[in-house]
């Protein structure tokens, strides 16, 4: 990956091209993979590669809102936001979720609430929070 700096303009850029190189097809018998649970479905990871990444996923959570740091976290929606003014840095699913999944596979975040509560939260979208 092109060696680029952490900001809200780069961070799509950044989180996709981590997922594409940790992302995996299916889950090896070999122990090299990590299933992590999305939004609508699992996905793999190599772990190896995953693990190189770790401080480029934790400085794009440090840009996330501080709501998700603390108590419950917060939907899942607002992760496309800026920490400071909560301006929209991305209003793509796909990569929050992307994110989502990285630093879920690092143990950086987990939901907060098991998948039969989601229903009756706010868009019935996850709440989500920081675990470091």
């Amino acid at each position: 990956m092109e060696n680029l700096s952490i900001c809200y303009d780069s961070l799509p850029q950044i989180i996709t091209e981590v997922f594409n190189s940790c992302y995996v097809h299916e889950e090896s018998s070999s122990g090299k993979t990590i299933k992590v649970e999305g939004l609508n479905g699992d996905v793999y990871f190599d772990k190896e590669i995953l693990e190189t990444y770790r401080e480029t996923i934790i400085s794009c959570i440090s840009l996330i809102p501080t709501e998700f740091f603390s108590g419950y976290g917060w939907t899942f929606a607002n992760i496309g936001l800026t920490r400071k003014d909560y301006k929209v840095w991305t209003d793509k699913i796909c990569i929050k979720e992307e994110l989502f999944l990285l630093a879920m596979g690092l143990n950086l975040m987990k939901y907060s609430f098991p998948r039969k509560d989601w229903n009756d939260l706010y868009e019935k979208l996850p709440y989500v929070k920081v675990c470091f």
